[in-house]
């Protein structure tokens, strides 16, 4: 790693979301960010199980992100952000460590397209992802168009909480500190992620880390009334990051909308929970067999 590039990255170490899972950053230059996860039971989507997808959605967001950074360097932290993550998770991370490595593809004036693929230390891929980074101008305004209908269903539809979401409950708070299940019935599920320090970024807005973490979640429980048995897990998270979420409260929805043989296809959504902002929206693919 290059001085100057420790030196562009030290925002880094105030992100605590990333601090909280133990991510490490390794390998830093021009052409590539390398970041590391040692394994740690605290970060497996269930206990005995393989390490979290949205904790694996972190790793690949941080790396794109600090390589962005490096290629922006006059740019604030604050001002460049993920517009789209498009993750495929190949195989499952069980009691490993893991390993991601961000390439850029291409730059703009404002965007940097980035490739990132996280693999265990035997150099099996665990999941690679194509990502895209944007330079927020000075200033930005962000205009709400037609995301109340979508609001209304994600927030204040009545959801109740079935016996498996009640099962859930503890399993759920161990993915992020304030992370509560509201309902789970019929193929929907809402969440709620309070505005905590270990869920913030350098910058004091909900990590994005987390929010993918909260977004895998709702697809994984929603899918849950149309898994009959056996074996099952999150193929890909496709996500568009729309708003700022900061100082308040985020509402996390999942709903099941297709079943095609063993794929189950979800929309999930984040919105702050006092403004109604519209934070991110994306679609979710849970492989049953």
């Amino acid at each position: 790693m290059t001085h100057q590039a420790l030196a562009n990255l030290e925002f880094y170490r105030e992100n605590r979301w990333a601090d909280r899972l133990g991510i490490e950053l390794k390998t830093a230059s021009p052409e590539a960010v390398t970041l590391f996860l040692q394994y740690d039971q605290r970060n497996l989507n269930a206990p005995g199980g393989v390490v979290h997808g949205g904790v694996i959605g972190t790793l690949i967001h941080d790396a794109g992100h600090l390589l962005t950074h490096l290629h922006f360097p006059e740019v604030p932290s604050e001002r460049i952000l993920a517009l789209d993550i498009q993750v495929n998770y190949i195989a499952g991370a069980k009691e490993t460590d893991l390993v991601a490595r961000a390439n850029l593809i291409r730059t703009t004036r404002a965007l940097a397209f980035i490739d990132v693929e996280v693999d265990n230390p035997s150099g099996d891929c665990v999941a690679r992802a194509h990502t895209l980074f944007r330079i927020a101008p000075e200033g930005e305004t962000i205009e709400e168009l037609d995301s109340a209908p979508l609001r209304t269903l994600a927030t204040d539809s009545p959801l109740a909480l079935n016996q498996i979401g009640e099962m859930i409950k503890d399993n759920v708070a161990r993915h992020a500190d304030g992370l509560t299940v509201l309902g789970l019935d019929g193929g929907r599920v809402r969440f709620r992620l309070d505005d905590v320090d270990s869920n913030r970024d350098q910058n004091q807005r909900i990590a994005r880390g987390v929010q993918l973490l909260l977004l895998d979640d709702a697809g994984v429980f929603c899918s849950f009334a149309h898994i009959q048995g056996g074996r099952a897990a999150t193929v890909d998270l496709k996500v568009n990051f729309c708003d700022h979420l900061a100082g308040e409260a985020v509402i996390g929805f999942g709903h099941c909308l297709k079943k095609q043989s063993q794929a189950i296809t979800n929309q999930v959504v984040l919105f702050g929970a006092d403004s109604g902002r519209l934070g991110a929206i994306g679609t979710m693919t849970f492989w049953g067999s």
